[in-house]
């Protein structure tokens, strides 16, 4: 992180903006705590192992023959040396309730809340399974004799000579509400009977109202968040279990391979500090990125010497290639590059519309200024997710200000005037007349009016991000002083000022990045977030990249007025300092108010009426006579 200077219009230079940071590549990705270690862990067991196993160049006997491929899976078989661990067994509340089921005599029913993106009726099942319970039934969509039986046979959840845990998803029950009488009477009278309900939130909910015996069953979360610590060892375990229940679909992962997976992880949790595992998505990455790995394979000795960056001995290296180890297996590995291919690929897959809106700003369709400064227009940051496939990417919106005389002194949001915003922009967009009001009203009414627009926007917005995109649009217009068109910004912020934290950080930078780098990048260009956004930040490469080169800039801000330094490269001063932003608004409403006191308002109406409808050969009449008399 760098302080932060800027250049006055006068040509001299800032004192350091208190507040304001400049974030540098290695504050864009999280800090995996566990990788230094592994490293050192893995050099250290190469450096041992390579001179017990070679001796005179030559391999000793079989035992070390065996140390030789010990050190290969040491230096890239990173996922084979973790112990299989499963998606349920990182689930301490759902095995603590799911205990207290297997164990209670009382306790009959057990609801799951999961999200849609788990695995429900696989995570239940190795829950019973794992905690030592009978093998569950799962019964995704059993019909009523299945469930119920009849008078010859019994069914599912009737059959009292056998223990059995059952496993059904919540939406049945609810799709069928005239079960749940019988399935009570079940649960009250088969004591060998536990059932395990699974479903999202609103399908809990949903049931709930329905059946009231729902409310006093064991409840449990499934959990998607997980400490950033000890990541690597988390995802290897989960890669092992994988390579377990699904034979020759997944290859193990290198060490490079699982630091990508997680930092992926981190963005999908939306916080660098722990890692979120959608269990149908990560299954589904690490299974294409074997898929590459299985259709492209390494080269085994590159694979030795450059996956870390470490150097192998050049005799064992040299027997990888002679065939003298397994160097098929070692070849048979997911390294960074087919795991970024597997990425990339997800990727492609659902961005049509993101390259589509790319196009139309190449074209020139959608207006965005990448450069230069204006005043009352500034550069909005927004995040679009795609129906069907929650596809997310950020679309950079240009927000502009119009001052006018008069009115109730307030900021009129023309996005809710015609029905296209939310609840919550209707109160950002108060808050930021609040702040207004507290600043330059406290006294006495404001006597302009500002209406506030987003430009070539056809659709309902919702949300707070953009309220200090807006208020520094709106204090540019009325301070008449020009905004920096090669910054963006997003933020919320309250009646003081202070920027808050918004979502969707690392798609908002991405997306003003790229239309910066389609119009040519200048050296100046970045985006102003809030200083609690910092640890939502996991960016793409080459982003960190462009920041590491000079070429795309991210400031930090904890104020609104720290935002307005940047934007507008003034101090925000007082009212006694000349040239600050305050006292530029302070002059200007002043000389609205005096001019309102000397001339009634009906006045200058008349006087502008005339010069819009007065014929100009009337104006020339007029002038000709004045002269004539002037002369006489």
């Amino acid at each position: 992180m760098q302080t932060v200077k800027f250049r006055r219009q006068d040509g001299t230079t800032s004192e350091v903006l208190k507040g304001v940071i400049m974030l540098e590549a290695e504050d864009l990705y999280p800090k995996l705590a566990d990788l230094p270690q592994a490293r050192k862990h893995f050099k250290d067991a190469i450096e041992v192992a390579t001179v017990a196993v070679r001796a005179g160049g030559e391999i000793v006997d079989e035992t070390e023959a065996n140390t030789v491929k010990i050190l290969q899976k040491a230096l890239l078989l990173n996922s084979e040396l973790v112990p299989p661990r499963t998606f349920a067994s990182m689930q301490w509340r759902a095995r603590n309730a799911t205990r207290a089921l297997l164990q209670q005599d009382s306790e009959r029913l057990l609801i799951l809340c999961t999200p849609n993106a788990v695995d429900a009726m696989g995570t239940a099942e190795d829950l019973v399974h794992e905690l030592g319970g009978p093998a569950p039934i799962i019964a995704m969509a059993p019909t009523k004799f299945e469930l119920f039986g009849n008078d010859k046979e019994v069914g599912i959840v009737t059959n009292d000579t056998t223990e059995s845990v059952v496993v059904m998803p919540c939406t049945h029950l609810i799709d069928h509400p005239k079960w749940l009488g019988m399935l009570e009477a079940c649960l009250a009278q088969n004591t060998k009977l536990k059932l395990i309900l699974t479903g999202d939130a609103t399908d809990v909910a949903q049931l709930s109202m329905i059946w009231p015996y729902a409310d006093n069953a064991l409840h449990a979360d499934i959990v998607l968040e997980f400490s950033a610590n000890g990541a690597l060892i988390t995802l290897a375990g989960l890669i092992s279990h994988y390579q377990q229940s699904s034979t020759g679909r997944v290859l193990p992962f290198t060490t490079a391979a699982l630091e990508l997976l997680a930092m992926y992880a981190c963005r999908l949790s939306g916080d660098r500090r722990y890692i979120g595992l959608p269990e149908r998505n990560i299954y589904s990455l690490v299974c294409s990125a074997s898929a590459y790995a299985q259709r492209n394979p390494v080269d085994s000795k590159k694979a030795l010497h450059s996956e870390h960056g470490l150097i192998l001995d050049q005799d064992l290296a040299a027997a990888a290639e002679a065939g003298e180890v397994d160097a098929v297996h070692l070849s048979q590995v997911v390294t960074r590059r087919h795991m970024l291919k597997a990425l990339c690929a997800q990727d492609f897959r659902n961005n049509l519309l993101a390259m589509a809106s790319l196009r139309e700003h190449r074209d020139r369709q959608l207006l965005i200024a990448t450069r230069g400064a204006v005043v009352g227009q500034i550069n909005g940051l927004s995040v679009i997710e795609t129906l069907g496939s929650s596809y997310e990417y950020g679309e950079p919106v240009r927000i502009t200000a119009s001052l006018r005389v008069g009115g109730d002194g307030d900021v009129i949001d023309i996005e809710r005037k015609a029905e296209l915003a939310g609840q919550i922009h209707a109160k950002a967009m108060m808050i930021i007349n609040g702040f207004l009001t507290k600043e330059f009203g406290a006294e006495q009414p404001l006597p302009v009016s500002a209406s506030l627009v987003f430009e070539q926007s056809y659709s309902e917005i919702d949300g707070d991000s953009a309220s200090l995109t807006g208020l520094c649009a709106v204090i540019s217009v009325i301070a008449g002083v020009p905004i920096r068109q090669d910054l963006a910004v997003t933020g919320a912020v309250d009646q003081f000022g202070d920027v808050q934290a918004v979502g969707g950080v690392n798609e908002k930078i991405e997306g003003f990045y790229r239309v910066c780098r389609l119009h040519g990048f200048t050296g100046t260009q970045g985006v102003i977030i809030p200083s609690a956004c910092v640890e939502q930040l996991v960016l793409r490469p080459a982003v960190v990249h462009a920041v590491k080169a000079g070429k795309f800039h991210i400031f930090t801000v904890n104020h609104v007025t720290e935002a307005m330094k940047l934007l507008t490269t003034l101090d925000w001063g007082d009212a006694e300092t000349e040239g600050t932003i305050y006292h530029r608004i302070c002059t200007r409403l002043n000389t609205v108010v005096e001019h309102d006191e000397n001339e009634p308002w009906y006045v200058t109406l008349w006087q502008k009426i005339k010069e819009i409808f007065v014929p100009e050969e009337e104006n020339e009449l007029k002038e000709h006579k004045e002269h004539k008399e002037q002369s006489k």
